[in-house]
């Protein structure tokens, strides 16, 4: 669990070894569009691939909690990258396009909802986010 706290460039896939076993593929899979989001998401969808369980956590009826947008559905919206949303889509996140680990922001999905800093750079949002 201490890569969940101590976030550093290989956190994900040592606490995916742990928590599953050995990766099921010795390399990942990058979807189309990888290369426009930056490397944390990049490094996220590649090590995620490795394994064929899903690497965010999910409701107890098996139905995801959150869903993780694929490079190309990644959406811009009031001059954020939308990347991640929960369940029904009531509340989203996103990053500010550029930067090499930007900041993660969050909203209320609806009209007006203002963006709101977490605290959070995206290296470490994914970690957190993990099974």
């Amino acid at each position: 669990m201490d890569e969940l706290f101590q976030v550093m460039q290989d956190s994900l896939q040592r606490f995916l070894a742990r928590w599953y076993g050995p990766a099921d593929h010795a390399t990942g899979r990058l979807p189309s569009g990888a290369r426009r989001v930056p490397v944390p998401l990049q490094r996220w969808y590649d090590i995620t691939s490795r394994w064929d369980v899903p690497a965010s956590w999910s409701e107890p009826a098996g139905r995801p909690a959150h869903h993780l947008l694929k490079p190309d559905m990644i959406k811009i919206a009031d001059g954020k990258m939308v990347f991640w949303g929960e369940s029904q889509w009531v509340w989203e996140w996103a990053f500010e396009p550029g930067g090499d680990d930007p900041a993660v922001f969050d909203r209320e999905h609806r009209a007006g909802g203002a963006w709101q800093p977490t605290g959070v750079a995206l290296s470490g949002f994914l970690a957190h986010r993990s099974v």
